[in-house]
Formats: structure tokens, C-alpha cells, sequence
């Protein structure tokens, strides 16, 4: 069976490189499986999945895959049709430590300016916010 690309009769592996066309692959409530790296499926994947009828399609490409007999577009987004449960630990990678330090980072950083800001009610009232602790007194 030769599938192609419409338009034209050109086949598939002419017209669609091997990594053209992902699908974004959502789990069964609609968030994706992995952020860093996303989770992608290749379009042969994706049309294989949709024909064992473990995924819905939630929305296409303009382009098109078609037999002598059959003719579908191409998944661009799909959500599984049974939850997959996430890890709970993530892996102890380079890049997962990388990216919880950077979080920390900014965490830090938004505290640090919250410590040091000073909010004005009124003329004579201010409120002083220094390490956690909120107090209020007159101000001259």
C-alpha cells in the first residue's frame, strides 16, 4: 500500500521528511505527557495511534495522508484516551537540576524584593515588610 501527501501523488517519504508533521500528545486530561522535552510523536506514530484507537484527535494539520481507498489529515495535536500517571520523582539530570536552580533562583529573587519593599497606605500609615514579618506604625 503506498500512502501520499496530498497535494499531489508524491510518496510519503519524498514529500515528508522523517521529523516534519509532530503531533503534540496530551494525556487523557488534556496536559502534555513531559514539558522539557515536550511530548511529540511523529506523524506515523500519531496516525498509527489513531487507528488502534488509543488517542483522539484534538485538532489537524492542512495536510493530508490518503490511500487509493482512505484519506486523513494529519494529527497535529492528540490526547490519549487512558490517563498516564507522571512521575513523581522527576530524573536527576544535569538539565532537571539546572532547571529547579533557575526556579530558585527567581523564587529568591521576587522574596528578596518583597523583603525590601516598603508599602505606602495613606500619608501617615505605612506597612514595613522585613524578613517574613509584616508590622505597621506612624510615619512622620
Amino acid at each position: 500500500m503506498t500512502v501520499a501527501v496530498s497535494p499531489g501523488a508524491l510518496p510519503v517519504s519524498t514529500a515528508i521528511s522523517p521529523g516534519s508533521w509532530p503531533a503534540l500528545v496530551l494525556n487523557a486530561d488534556y496536559r502534555p505527557l513531559s514539558y522539557y522535552p515536550l511530548s511529540l510523536w511523529s506523524w506515523q506514530d500519531t496516525i498509527k495511534a489513531v487507528f488502534l484507537d488509543r488517542v483522539t484527535v484534538v485538532s489537524t494539520y492542512d495536510k493530508a495522508i490518503h490511500s487509493p481507498s482512505f484519506e486523513m489529515r494529519l494529527p497535529s495535536v492528540v490526547s490519549l484516551k487512558t490517563y498516564v500517571k507522571p512521575s513523581r520523582n522527576p530524573a536527576f539530570t544535569r538539565f532537571n537540576v539546572f532547571l529547579a536552580y533557575s526556579a530558585m533562583q527567581n523564587h529568591l529573587l521576587v522574596f528578596y524584593q518583597r523583603l525590601r519593599s516598603t508599602i505606602h497606605i495613606g500619608k501617615t500609615y505605612s506597612i514595613h515588610i522585613r524578613h517574613g514579618a509584616a508590622w505597621g506604625g506612624a510615619v512622620p
